[in-house]
């Protein structure tokens, strides 16, 4: 009896009151005293899992990372490059007005088109106080070819040409080296003297894609 009872008391102090699921502590309404009130679970399968998994902003491991598409600072303020515009265009048209819908899509395509035009012109190496002191030149030979304005599906299907081909492949962009070429447009280009920038093939040397 006496080993009987030493053997309970060890017992009693291995395990701490009310540890069993359904010792009395539970039992009289409330919770037993668990390990994991103080070191959390003990589960190695909740450990590994929480260790392993990512962290929702981390980019996928393996995976290269996106390439950051490189912005393109215009020349001009939007505002007052869609108010030349719009200056132009009601001048161009003020024999026939135009609804408005159609006037103001007109503008938007314009826009658009200028400033892929503008990009590449830059990366010609076509000098940026000339494009700027040049611009109206430069919008009567893209826009206005004919000294009055195209339809919108006409000004549409330009910048379709420059969105799938490319803008050097576009017929605006060529029409721009056709009045280089004659010197009808003098553009200024970085390392090239100024009155040889009419030639025919220094519009094929500072722009490779350009096609006769």
């Amino acid at each position: 009896m006496v080993f009987v009872g030493l053997d309970l008391e060890n017992k009693m102090m291995m395990a701490p009151s009310g540890a069993s699921g359904s010792g009395s502590g539970e039992s009289a309404g409330g919770r037993g005293f668990r390990w994991t009130d103080l070191f959390g679970s003990s589960s190695p399968g909740n450990s590994e899992a929480s260790l392993n998994q990512p962290a929702p902003d981390c980019p996928n491991p393996g995976e290269p990372a996106s390439p950051i598409a490189e912005v393109y600072h215009p020349l001009q303020e939007e505002g007052q490059r869609r108010r030349e515009l719009s200056d132009r265009l009601s001048i161009n048209t003020i024999k026939r007005p135009l609804p408005e819908d159609i006037y103001e899509a007109i503008i938007e395509t314009q826009f658009q088109t200028e400033l892929k035009i503008e990009e590449v012109l830059r990366s010609d190496r076509v000098q940026e106080d000339s494009i700027l002191e040049k611009r109206h030149q430069i919008r009567g030979v893209l826009f206005y070819p004919q000294g009055r304005a195209f339809s919108l599906d006409t000004y549409f299907d330009h910048l379709k040409q420059i969105e799938n081909q490319g803008t050097h492949r576009s017929l605006p962009y060529k029409r721009l080296m056709d009045e280089i070429s004659k010197e009808k447009l003098e553009l200024a280009f970085d390392g090239i003297k100024k009155g040889e920038t009419g030639r025919a093939h220094l519009c094929q040397q500072h722009s490779p894609f350009y096609l006769s």
